[in-house]
């Protein structure tokens, strides 16, 4: 509704008594405080009444709800007159006022419309209403819009400072801590844990995927696989390896770069799985040194919801190793569909494809695994020699396991134990064709005892994490965590440090380059122009934050960018950065985005409404005895709480359904999961017959003259 008549039978002039500090240009009478305005010559009056009734008009089914937009109003609108919070923006404010109605009488005149036929089609269409009246209304709405703009955009430029120790103003310092939204008390860091991470994702067919036993792969997909992890294995840039194979349009051009969030809205095998492995199953963490690590670990821990018996089954079920090996084998059989002069099993029934059997058993879990230093089984060791390949010798090092299956009455045999796992060969002294230099030994809790295994890490030492989704972004995701929101010491800045010693820097030198999690995440540009420093020849960066003077061989001081979400790699004197300010702009942005999610309207009500002592500088009096500031600030109370209970529910729904997934995908894969033996032996006839690991009842009843239970077309 856009015109303020007075039509509701309240006592607004009660309401309308509002204390406010000393504003000069605030006059009062009988319906409460004046606010003015002048526009072209008009001078423009609104009073508080005229906002209460605004809003208290437009929504009889809430008014708590009604009289806090109405107060919010109020406060926005009298922190832009003289003596306000806002008061040295009222000339912006006014002005770009005056450009927006400029700019919407341009649109009209273009769609050969009326001016004031143009403002009813916009609502302003009250019976009654003067053209004068839609000139004001108009008028006092836009600038609205203009003021709760520049609101906005004020709160968020004085809050995201990373640096607490710049507020030497103890009044200034307790506005931080309160509102800072990246260390205050409802801040970004603490609340919704950041995570920098690096991803690639290597899309399978995932209209042909069933469960976690069954999933059909292309021979492209397969190659892809392979040839990404091997790039991977050589040591090429995570980043550079994204850009060039990751199928995920949203991160393939930034080099896999996200911020991630308990927020996030990312599937819960990337966004679940990250976290499990970082805080549940790392042993950087796990035991309780996370506590040393950060002092805030317990609270944060707290903010990410994990029902306690959720993160018990985690912990129990801990992570699955996919040997490089396999990858080896995914590429030598991709296009394997046939043998001995074209015969096909079943038909060419793709489950038994020897690509879709490797794949499934490593690569269809829905936790999170890692690529080992291990090469593939070979059919003699499945077996432990034994020539009949259903019965594997009890020396066997992997073997299958074999069950009643309940619904069929029938033996199976899959590779997977009561535990949902399956057996690996172990760490190899060498494997032709794969450098062992960039895997690194990791200690995993698995069942409760200590596995330790040679996982493949990137070119800064992460371990890349390997998860497997089957929705709209179906496929197998590699994550590399840059930096954790629970790393307040860049514990992984040792990994690179040989970077800055290699370049003639001290280590002491190099410590400077170590970045705070404040620092990390701060929406901060590195780079003051987009050209290079005649001097140095190299670009140049701003001399504050967050750089480090650094001194050249020709003894020029250039100031060298530290390794941050912004500036994503680690610096020295003598590399070259390229970065554009597109680039840059892109990132703060993100960063920009991911503070915004913890801003509320109520944030800024507060901010803007205080006064020196802490209490509220604008408040509504009582009507007819009703405490109806006490209906603002119980309204607002319980928004707050629903918002933290929604947030926990979803959390907590999240993890309990990803929880259950990895239940279910145990169960399923006890029980349907095709052995590896199939794969290793495609097509040798003993495998499908009844009572065979690859006998399949459906295909009892084939064409006459071919074998019972398998067809070699």
């Amino acid at each position: 509704m856009k015109n303020r008549k007075k039509v509701i039978s309240l006592a607004l002039t009660a309401i309308a008594t509002i204390t406010l500090s000393s504003c000069d240009n605030i006059s009062w009478n009988k319906e409460g405080v004046i606010l003015s305005y002048n526009y072209q010559g008009e001078s423009y009056s609104l009073s508080t009444d005229d906002i209460l009734a605004k809003y208290v008009n437009e929504d009889r089914t809430s008014h708590a709800q009604a009289l806090y937009n109405a107060l919010y109003e109020i406060v926005v609108r009298s922190s832009f007159e003289k003596g306000g919070i806002l008061s040295d923006y009222m000339a912006d404010v006014t002005e770009a006022t005056e450009n927006t109605i400029a700019s919407e009488k341009e649109k009209a005149e273009d769609a050969g419309q009326n001016w004031y036929d143009y403002l009813t089609s916009k609502g302003y269409d009250e019976a009654n209403m003067t053209n004068e009246a839609k000139d004001k209304e108009f008028y006092l709405d836009t600038i609205y819009s203009e003021m709760t703009e520049k609101v906005d955009e004020e709160f968020l430029d004085t809050f995201k400072a990373w640096d607490s120790s710049d507020f030497t103003d103890e009044e200034e310092l307790k506005l931080q801590q309160e509102y800072n939204l990246l260390w205050g008390k409802e801040g970004y860091l603490e609340n919704y844990v950041p995570y920098h991470v690096k991803h690639i994702l290597i899309k399978t067919d995932a209209s042909q995927d069933y469960g976690y036993t069954h999933g059909h792969i292309s021979s492209d997909n397969a190659h892809n696989l392979y040839e990404m992890v091997m790039r991977l294995t050589e040591g090429v840039d995570f980043a550079e390896v994204a850009k060039n194979y990751s199928e995920d349009p949203g991160s393939k051009d930034s080099g896999g770069d996200y911020i991630m969030s308990a927020s996030t809205g990312f599937v819960n095998e990337f966004k679940l799985g990250s976290y499990t492995w970082d805080l549940l199953l790392n042993n950087k963490y796990v035991d309780g040194t996370g506590a040393g690590l950060d002092s805030k670990y317990e609270e944060k821990l707290e903010n990410l919801h994990i029902p306690e018996n959720v993160k018990n089954n985690l912990e129990d079920f801990g992570a699955t190793f996919i040997p490089v090996g396999v990858l080896k084998k995914l590429e030598e059989t991709k296009d394997v569909t046939t043998f001995g002069g074209g015969k096909t099993v079943y038909g060419g029934d793709e489950d038994y494809l020897p690509r879709n059997i490797y794949f499934n058993k490593y690569f269809q879990n829905r936790n999170v695994g890692f690529i080992t230093y291990e090469e593939a089984w070979t059919s003699a060791e499945l077996t432990g020699g034994s020539s009949d390949l259903n019965n594997p010798s009890p020396t066997n090092a992997a073997g299958y396991h074999k069950r009643l299956d309940g619904i069929s009455g029938n033996n199976v045999f899959t590779d997977i134990d009561d535990t949902g796992h399956y057996a690996t060969k172990g760490t190899a002294s060498s494997i032709e064709g794969v450098s062992d230099q960039n895997f690194v030994e990791y200690t995993f809790k698995i069942n409760g005892t200590d596995v330790t295994k040679k996982i493949l890490v990137d070119n800064e030492k992460n371990p890349i994490l390997v998860v497997r989704n089957k929705e709209s972004s179906g496929g197998v995701h590699f994550i590399v965590i840059e930096r954790s929101g629970f790393d307040v010491d860049d514990v992984n800045f040792e990994n690179t440090i040989a970077n800055y010693t290699s370049q003639g820097l001290s280590t002491t030198e190099a410590e400077k380059f170590k970045t705070s999690l404040e620092e990390y995440f701060a929406p901060e540009d590195p780079k003051s122009v987009n050209a290079l420093d005649p001097e140095t020849m190299r670009p140049q960066y701003l001399e504050s934050f967050p750089n480090v003077p650094t001194t050249l061989p020709n003894g020029k001081t250039m100031y060298v960018p530290k390794k941050t979400y912004v500036q994503s790699n680690y610096i020295t004197a003598d590399s070259f950065v390229d970065y554009t300010y597109d680039t840059y702009a892109e990132k703060r942005g993100n960063i920009d985005s991911a503070l915004e999610e913890n801003v509320t309207t109520y944030n800024k009500y507060y901010w803007l409404n205080r006064d020196t002592n802490g209490d509220l500088r604008i408040k509504l009096n009582k009507i007819n005895n009703v405490d109806v500031q006490g209906i603002v600030d119980k309204y607002v109370a319980i928004q707050l709480k629903d918002k933290e209970i929604s947030n926990t529910k979803s959390l907590e729904d999240s993890w309990t359904a990803y929880d259950n997934q990895i239940k279910a995908q145990t169960n399923e894969r006890m029980y349907y999961l095709l052995p590896e033996i199939l794969a290793t032996n495609f097509g040798d006839a003993s495998l499908y017959k009844e009572g065979g690991a690859g006998y399949n009842t459906k295909y009892d009843n084939i064409d006459a003259g071919k074998s019972s239970a398998i067809y070699l077309g």
